[in-house]
């Protein structure tokens, strides 16, 4: 870490501090593989789980394709709407 102020100390370069230069360099590129393959993984597993949803669940894929047009259906009920919401239950 530099330090805001200037010193008149000198830290020479020795055989330990190259060593720990070097170490530190293998550590940071072990650290940056480690997260890749985790990363790999767990893209991998996240597809897994979603053909295991999709077989579980019988999911069909979609018969449109990116760029065509499509109609579709608004459910949503408007405001004001004398539309029942909840169904009366027989007692």
């Amino acid at each position: 870490m530099a330090l805001p102020a200037q010193s008149d100390v000198v830290i020479s370069d020795t055989f330990y501090s190259r060593e720990a230069q070097q170490y530190a360099a293998w550590l940071k590129e072990s650290i940056k593989i480690l997260h890749d393959i985790v990363r790999i993984n767990r893209i991998q597993e996240k597809q897994k789980m979603k053909q295991t949803y999709d077989k579980r669940h019988n999911v069909k894929q979609p018969e449109f394709k990116i760029d065509e047009r499509v109609l579709l259906q608004n459910t949503r009920i408007a405001p004001g709407s004398n539309k029942i919401l909840t169904k009366k239950t027989v007692c």
